[in-house]
């Protein structure tokens, strides 16, 4: 018995000297700081509000169609639904003149270099340009229905342009009820009075009245 001791010397050391050769595992990362990280708006957008039924403080906007006028050169808008795991996309936009957006209860829109309207504000105003672009319009109250002209814009490294007909200016989801190919630099298409035409890297002709 007297040699216990000396033999449970030799096994722990033994064993330190196998647990010190082991490889480290890899560090995970931080899930939680990524979502953080991702929903700090205040970096990108500069300004929030929050979409309730009752308003409660001037950061707050009923449900409803909103329309962002850019000004300065571009504008952006991010519309999301905060939950517990972080904020979901609903729909974002980048347009150097206007964009039609609706929004709903529980929502969060965020916008940076536009002003924000309502939907009686816009149609009260007269602004008559006789073309725009790179926006996403109402017509009946941007444009008027009927048969316009559209001509592709090069824009180096902006893509190709795009001319699509939508219903609803929410999530986009059901995708577009008409889609516009360039097949010609210049073409004509047709808008119906309460629909949304989205334009990128193509400017629409307004005939004058």
């Amino acid at each position: 018995m007297r040699y216990r001791p000396a033999f449970l010397a030799i096994l722990l050391v033994g064993t330190l000297l196998f647990t010190a050769c082991q490889p480290r595992p890899e560090p995970v990362e931080s899930v939680g700081t990524e979502a953080q990280a991702e929903g700090e708006p205040d970096k990108i957008f500069q300004k929030e509000y929050q979409i309730r039924e009752t308003p409660e403080s001037p950061t707050d906007l009923k449900p409803g169609l909103y329309c962002l006028s850019a000004v300065d050169g571009e504008g952006s808008f991010q519309l999301v639904a905060p939950d517990q795991t972080g904020d979901k996309l609903i729909r974002e936009q980048r347009f150097s003149s206007r964009a039609w957006v609706e929004v709903r209860a529980g929502e969060l829109l965020r916008f940076s270099g536009s002003v924000i309207e309502t939907y009686d504000e816009r149609e009260q105003q007269e602004y008559c340009p006789t073309r725009l672009g790179n926006g996403f319009f109402l017509i009946g109250v941007d444009l008027f229905p009927g048969i316009l002209t559209v001509e592709a814009m090069e824009s180096e490294g902006s893509g190709d342009p795009v001319c699509e007909i939508y219903t609803t200016a929410h999530d986009l989801l059901e995708g577009p009820v008409r889609i516009y190919e360039f097949d010609y630099p210049i073409i004509n298409i047709r808008l119906e009075e309460g629909e949304f035409l989205l334009l990128q890297n193509a400017d629409i002709f307004i005939p004058s009245t």
